[in-house]
């Protein structure tokens, strides 16, 4: 069923349209709780690339595409990998939240 969803929006959107991206996220998901392992990873990193390029690097899809990413390495047991990847996310998030307390200094946290 995911597989269809993809392959339609890839179809009548285009493969770079975030709806596609979203679907191609969520078809890894399922490979990936189906022990696909290493089809999800394929999967997952081909959705972050083109998070990346089309949404940016701040944003909330990209970052939960890299947290999505993550989670198949370590159940691979590639947890070095996982580790750098969940790194760079903090980083990242915690950049995002140092950025909007600048600009908006008066919000309570």
């Amino acid at each position: 069923m995911h597989r269809q969803a993809l392959q339609l929006r890839e179809k009548v959107l285009c493969k770079e349209h975030p709806s596609t991206l979203t679907s191609m996220n969520n078809l890894a998901l399922v490979l990936g709780s189906q022990g696909k392992y290493e089809e999800a990873e394929k999967m997952h990193r081909q959705a972050l690339q083109l998070f990346e390029k089309v949404l940016g690097k701040k944003h909330s899809s990209t970052l939960s595409s890299m947290r999505n990413l993550a989670g198949v390495l370590n159940d691979q047991g590639k947890y070095k990998e996982a580790e750098q990847m969940l790194d760079s996310l903090e980083f990242i998030i915690w950049e995002l939240k140092f950025f909007q307390r600048f600009l908006w200094p008066y919000d309570i946290y």
